[in-house]
């Protein structure tokens, strides 16, 4: 993640499939046990599973260019 990034819920733009992103997330937490750094930024995205946005998914997309 971005240092000084700041997720919230307050973003009103919704993510249009958030399913895709419960799935991401998901294969997010499985790679954990294998590369336990990631452990923390995946908590912080699954935190917002319920209704993610657009931001959110920029993260996530990020983390997984980044560690895989």
């Amino acid at each position: 993640m971005v240092k000084g990034c700041s997720l919230s819920q307050e973003d009103i733009s919704l993510f249009q499939d958030p399913l895709l992103y419960r799935q991401l997330v998901g294969r997010l937490l499985y790679l954990t046990n294998t590369r336990p750094n990631i452990s923390f930024v995946v908590h912080q995205l699954s935190q917002f599973i319920a209704s993610p946005t657009v931001n959110h998914h920029k993260a996530l997309t990020r983390v997984l260019r980044f560690y895989t």
